[in-house]
């Protein structure tokens, strides 16, 4: 790291901290400052915060410089986040706790994107355009207090996983007895050619049919008691990673191949941001009821 560039931790921590405030101005409806000057009041924490406006946005995408108390005491993310979440949450801590680790996380992860990057600022041969346009948001949403956090990944599987880090891995494979497996009729043979393509060769035992899984989901579901159930029943069986690379884009849990004809989206059951990310039945048919959260 030459003398010039900021310290990677310093820009995660930048970065969450203008994610934070964008929040907070756009759920508040605070008005822009005349001075450009935001005044931040927090009766419940008995202080206030004070942050230069460097830019203020007509659709929300603000720019700050660093957020510092009244008594000139800079302010970090998670410190910011626990008065904005005290603020909020009316005395429920264990939300605040809530809040104030995901942005750590988020932060601690932002950083780690940054310091790779920065030793590798150049995609590796062959990436194609919308790939490294998938894996290039390092900062994560502008408009999101938690946008990196991924509770429940290690370092080395935040290294395999993420998009940010260019990570690139098999599926992982199952044989199920059809008796277990529900897919729309019209698509079924179709589905199963396709999805056999991507297997490398990899035949299931006869009478089973191929369901692929993310590799991080195949390692957790595997512990679940209804499927632990099957697989004791022989209805269900693992039969491990198998095929060519896939690379997860921005969603993190939809794997792209440049030269297959689809993507993949899979269940993936950590709180990325702050949500599960797994596939409901309701949102496979299309009834999933859509209430614009």
């Amino acid at each position: 790291m030459t003398q010039t560039q900021e310290p990677p931790l310093a820009v995660a921590d930048r970065a969450a901290t203008e994610s934070l405030l964008r929040c907070w101005v756009r759920e508040t409806g605070v008005e822009r400052p005349d001075d450009g000057v935001l005044r931040l009041e927090f009766p419940s924490s008995g202080t206030g915060v004070d942050v230069p406006v460097l830019y203020w946005s007509p659709v929300g995408w603000h720019r700050f410089g660093p957020a510092r108390l009244r008594s000139g005491t800079p302010l970090p993310a998670t410190a910011l986040a626990a008065l904005l979440g005290t603020e909020a949450a009316d005395g429920d801590t264990e939300c605040v706790t809530d809040l104030t680790g995901r942005v750590g996380d988020s932060v601690r992860r932002t950083a780690a994107f940054v310091r790779d990057r920065s030793a590798a600022p150049r995609d590796p041969d062959g990436t194609t355009a919308f790939l490294a346009a998938e894996q290039a948001l390092i900062t994560g949403h502008p408009l999101h207090p938690t946008p990196k956090s991924r509770e429940g990944l290690t370092e080395a599987e935040a290294a395999r996983y993420s998009p940010e880090a260019r990570g690139a891995f098999p599926l992982h494979w199952f044989a199920a007895d059809p008796s277990v497996v529900q897919a729309d009729s019209s698509l079924d043979r179709s589905a199963q050619d396709l999805l056999a393509s991507f297997a490398g060769g990899l035949r299931p035992p006869a009478g089973t049919v191929l369901v692929p899984a993310h590799p991080w989901q195949a390692q957790d579901v595997v512990h679940r008691p209804p499927v632990r159930a099957l697989l004791d029943a022989g209805l269900l069986r693992d039969l491990g990673p198998a095929g060519p690379d896939w690379s997860p884009t921005s969603s993190v849990r939809t794997l792209y191949r440049a030269d297959a004809p689809v993507m993949l989206k899979f269940s993936l059951g950590l709180r990325i941001t702050n949500s599960r990310r797994e596939n409901m039945r309701s949102e496979r048919t299309g009834a999933w009821p859509w209430t614009g959260c």
